[in-house]
């Protein structure tokens, strides 16, 4: 047998062994899809979500499209499904920060500026040092909000990430405009120069953000958004 195979068959007797249990002990994951392609990985989000119907189901991956099943599945069950970042600092590159609430999975909730607005306000508040990183949290979800605004709302769920199929159906209802596509593009050009992770320039690099600057770009998502719509309901 592959690994995967091997794999395969590991968490089908972990999973007939759960089913058969008529506890509500939870359960914790580490990983329990590496090397098992895109349809395993669906069917086993989809029976955990089931799962967790009547236990807590706890999982730890960094597989993107894992996570975006897992959540998928949940909705659809419906089943609460709560996601947390882990990663490593950015500036001393120690493990174990957590960013509540927040993957990169979440694209339905960041249909709106909601976000970055929510981060725009902490940040005003905060100190020198945090508020820097706060807006580049903040200019971070705000450029999300842009991938969400083009899955949903320019390409009307068309094609979801990580998604096998292609909403033909839906092709009827998408409005093309340039000039949106244009600004999506200079949006998220120039909010990838204040993210964490960018190499920057060390012209660019001395420009600090501030909460103005992002206020003026959620502001501008905001009228995109707008134009999109008005050009729908014409």
């Amino acid at each position: 047998l592959s690994e995967g195979e091997k794999r395969a068959v590991a968490m089908a007797d972990f999973l007939t062994e759960i089913a058969l249990d008529t506890s509500s002990s939870g359960i914790i994951l580490d990983d329990p899809v590496t090397s098992l392609d895109l349809e395993w990985r669906e069917l086993i989000a989809s029976i955990l979500a089931k799962g967790a119907k009547c236990r807590q189901v706890i999982v730890f991956t960094h597989d993107l499209p894992f996570l975006y099943f897992l959540k998928k599945h949940a909705e659809q069950e419906p089943v609460e499904i709560v996601t947390h970042w882990i990663k490593r600092g950015d500036n001393d590159d120690k493990p174990g920060y957590v960013f509540l609430n927040n993957s990169p999975a979440l694209e339905r909730e960041y249909r709106k500026a909601t976000k970055a607005r929510e981060i725009h306000q902490k940040a005003k508040g905060a100190s020198a040092a945090e508020q820097e990183a706060l807006l580049r949290e903040g200019f971070g979800a705000l450029r999300t909000t842009y991938e969400a605004f083009i899955i949903f709302d320019l390409f009307g769920e068309v094609v979801m990430r990580f998604g096998e199929r292609v909403s033909f159906g839906r092709l009827k209802d998408i409005v093309w405009d340039k000039s949106i596509a244009d600004e999506v593009v200079a949006r998220c050009e120039l909010l990838s120069r204040y993210i964490e992770g960018h190499l920057h320039s060390d012209a660019f690099a001395a420009t600090k953000p501030t909460c103005e600057t992002l206020m003026s770009e959620i502001e501008s998502f905001d009228r995109l958004k707008r134009k999109l719509k008005e050009l729908r309901a014409k």
